[in-house]
């Protein structure tokens, strides 16, 4: 014969459905283990879509988590390049600024000499004016004894 346990306080509610039928409210142990393997079956089932729920869960994240990465890397790389030009831009305006300014401090140079050049000319002018304004008083004078005049 086989082995009774009693159904009664204190065991699993899950016993109780399993040994119902029973006229003499005990279980067999047959009974007894196949309730609680149907059991334990029931809670790792549920415990096994509960992490494949989860699991989804997270694929979805992580796939979500991916296409902002991606985003976000197509962003930085416009930007990266974007910021590049505006590298080169700033460059080459800084290049086209010290040019700018070297051929300003040459034609200030030029302009410098140019005006030292004019002052001595108008100096020459000046001396050539007084050389013949000499020359023009002398004659005057040597025309004025010749005549008498003087």
């Amino acid at each position: 014969m086989r082995a009774r346990i009693p159904c009664g306080a204190g065991h699993k509610p899950h016993l109780g459905a399993a040994c119902a039928g029973d006229p003499n409210g005990s279980c067999t142990t047959i009974h007894y283990k196949s309730a609680t393997r149907a059991h334990d079956l029931e809670i790792r089932q549920r415990a096994y879509e509960e992490a494949e729920f989860a699991l989804r869960e997270r694929l979805e994240w992580v796939r979500k988590v991916e296409a902002d990465l991606e985003a976000s890397t197509a962003w930085a790389r416009k930007t990266e390049a974007e910021l590049e030009e505006r590298t080169q831009w700033a460059l080459d305006l800084k290049r086209e600024k010290e040019t700018a300014l070297a051929d300003f401090e040459r034609g200030a140079a030029e302009a410098a000499h140019a005006r030292r050049h004019i002052e001595s000319l108008e100096k020459d002018l000046g001396e050539a004016r007084a050389a013949r304004a000499r020359l023009e008083a002398k004659f005057w004078t040597r025309a004025g004894r010749k005549l008498g005049a003087v």
